[in-house]
Parts: structure tokens; sequence; C-alpha cells
């Protein structure tokens, strides 16, 4: 059981957002596909049956590593695992030191997952109040509602740890 899961909580999905390093050491298909999977297995044991999204990750400094983008999406397909966001198709703009993002790219990111988790099957549950965002038919406005505040949200934190990061 995970700790979520001790206090009574269930996860709706969970993101799996990982992969720059691995350009950086030129990490192998079959090696990072291995470890990937790993992953995906300590999570299934551990009781969570939420779908898991991988998104493609691998931009560092504006080079992208196809090897590892292969191996995010060999993985999907199988145990609940489905396509997260493209997050290496947010350019330099989206990124405040050439890999990480910035405000405006944890934004982009978001709504480009959103998009996914509105054409998932509903309904969905919200984290911010446990209620069901969203009935059969309503995913998309109801929780493009959602994915909105929580876009606010993530961008003022993002920007006050940028600041004190700098500080």
């Amino acid at each position: 059981e995970c700790m979520l899961q001790s206090v009574g909580l269930e996860p709706s999905y969970v993101i799996w957002m990982q992969g720059e390093n691995e350009t950086n050491g030129r990490t192998t298909q079959a090696a990072y596909t291995a470890s990937l999977n790993t992953i995906i297995g300590l999570i299934r044991n551990s009781g969570i049956t939420a779908p898991i999204l991988i998104n493609i990750e691998t931009w560092l400094n504006g080079v992208i590593w196809t090897p590892v983008q292969n191996a995010q999406k060999s993985v999907v397909g199988t145990n609940n695992v489905i396509q997260g966001a493209n997050i290496d198709s947010l350019n330099n703009s989206y990124r405040y030191d050439g890999t990480h993002l910035n405000a405006n790219g944890a934004i982009a990111a978001t709504n480009l997952l959103a998009d996914i988790i509105a054409s998932s099957t509903p309904p969905w549950k919200s984290d911010l109040d446990g209620t069901w965002v969203a009935q059969e038919g309503s995913v998309l406005s109801n929780g493009r509602v959602l994915i909105d505040n929580l876009n606010n949200e993530l961008a003022k934190r993002i920007v006050k740890d940028h600041n004190d990061t700098l500080h």
C-alpha cells in the first residue's frame, strides 16, 4: 500500500516526467525501458491501479534523445500505461535554463496533459476537494476549468521557487 492509500486517497493518475539526464548520459533504449518497467512494476505492486501517463521528456539544452523517447513510447499500451504529453515539443522559450520548464512551460505542459486526461475514460476525480469533476460527456469543459485553476497555482509556485533559488 502506498502512503496516499494509507490515508484514504486513491490517485486518479500517475504522471511520469523524467528523461532529461539520460540525454546527457546517452542512455540506451533498452536500459531506459528496463528501468521504466521496474518503476511501473513498483507502482503497480504498491496497489496503485490508476493510469500511468508517460511523458516524452528528454530535452536537455535543446538536444533530444531519440532512444529514450522510443523507450518512453514502448511501455505504452500495457499495464494501464498511456502516452502522456510530448514535453520535448516545448522549445527553449518554455524553459528557464534550456532544460527545466519555466512558468509558461509548466502551464503549456499542464495543458498538454489536460487534453490527454480529458480524452481518457471519464469520470475522473478532483484532487482538490475529492468530488467528481466530470461526468460522462462533460470532461473537457469541467476538466479544463480545474486545469486552468491548477495552472494558476502551479505558475505561482514555479515563479516563487525559481525566485527563491536565485536569491
